[in-house]
């Protein structure tokens, strides 16, 4: 078994905290000298509002008949942007949710591929670095969370001297959020591959699709074995760059690119190890587009179709087997290839591209928190 562990540490200092620190520290000061000497009854009609100006801070300190009134919360379907993800564009990602955090690595950069990932607080709305990936930079890998882990595997990368050579991984690792340490396990017995498709039900990972036009196959990964099995073959038509979600007890795969796009949807039943077609997606065909579910409700949003790339959203009703468009776009420019996160309840969606061999500018680094319709 493989392991990489932390290290050292570093101690980073906010200097404006600092200063704001200093500023409240003579301002408190201030306040005393001036009081210093009065009657109870004296000090307490001026103290209750005291604003002072120190330093350039302002400090208000509000009595009983003082306050100010919390913002109002977000309105339902609608969109709030966060802090972009710390180190640059990104393109090709992967996340996973563990310990209440979300974690994002791997992809292509505007310096190549990464295998770098961060760590996003969403209470204090802030990225930290954490361990990278211990082995090679890659995109278009999968990620899925069972427990208190998350895991990391699969993806590609490629180098160039005139011409380029492709390389794909079968690798999987496990990620401890406790002590950001990795652990290699179980290879994935199938052919190695990039741009497959995830999704987890109980506590187990189902691996599908890929970059070849043969990677039908479906796999099962227990983390408590730390094994594969293999399962009933995918039947929908396209193979790769598909979009994958999951509603309870079952998997729900998608859409994709194989000798052209596809719109067919596909649910997955463990216990039958059978597959059902449900309705087609309505919308346009499309490719690497996001899926994710927040309370048994799944979404997709955006995704590319030849050079065109989406912005629209959908949700799915397993109920009555419908689909319908929600009146809400991604507020970024369209793409493909997105992050979505759901953390105690909210979503978090964002980074991805618009031209997928293309140069910075085509990769992006926006965030968003988008609040469901009710």
């Amino acid at each position: 078994m493989e392991t990489a562990r932390r290290s050292g540490g570093v101690v980073d200092l906010d200097l404006a905290s600092v200063a704001t620190g200093i500023a409240i520290l003579r301002a408190s000061r201030i306040i005393a000298t001036l009081l210093r000497g009065r009657s109870r009854k004296e000090i307490v009609r001026p103290m209750r509002k005291v604003i002072l100006l120190v330093g350039g801070v302002l400090v208000l300190a509000c009595g009983g008949d003082g306050g100010t009134t919390a913002p109002p919360p977000p309105s339902a379907n609608s969109w709030v942007q966060k802090a972009s993800l710390s180190d640059g564009s990104l393109s090709g990602a992967v996340s996973f949710v563990a310990q209440g955090k979300l974690y994002v690595g791997t992809g292509l950069r505007a310096n190549g591929f990464s295998y770098a990932f961060s760590e996003y607080d969403p209470i204090g709305d802030k990225w930290t670095y954490v361990v990278p990936l211990p082995i090679d930079p890659r995109s278009n890998a999968i990620a899925f969370a069972i427990g208190d882990y998350g895991y990391v595997g699969l993806g590609s990368n490629f180098t160039c001297g005139g011409l380029c050579t492709y390389h794909f991984f079968k690798d999987l690792w496990r990620f401890n959020p406790q002590n950001w340490v990795w652990d290699r396990m179980a290879d994935f017995p199938g052919t190695a591959r990039s741009s497959a498709v995830s999704f987890v039900i109980g506590d187990k990972a189902y691996v599908t699709g890929g970059t070849y036009f043969t990677d039908y196959d479906l796999w099962e990964y227990s983390p408590a074995a730390n094994s594969w099995t293999k399962k009933a073959d995918y039947p929908g038509g396209c193979s790769g760059r598909g979009t994958a979600f999951s509603i309870a007890d079952k998997g729900y795969v998608g859409l994709g690119y194989s000798n052209g796009m596809c719109t067919d949807f596909w649910r997955y039943d463990p216990a039958a190890n059978s597959w059902t077609a449900i309705a087609n997606f309505p919308g346009p065909a499309r490719y690497d587009a996001l899926g994710f579910s927040v309370a048994n409700v799944p979404f997709i949003v955006g995704g590319a179709r030849e050079l065109n790339y989406l912005t629209d959203v959908w949700t799915y009703n397993p109920a009555s087997d419908t689909w319908v468009q929600v009146q809400t776009t991604y507020p970024g420019k369209g793409r493909s290839q997105m992050i979505a996160a759901i953390l105690a309840g909210r979503v978090f969606l964002g980074l991805g591209t618009n031209f997928d061999t293309g140069g910075p500018e085509s990769r992006f680094d926006d965030f968003w928190e988008y609040i469901p319709p009710k």
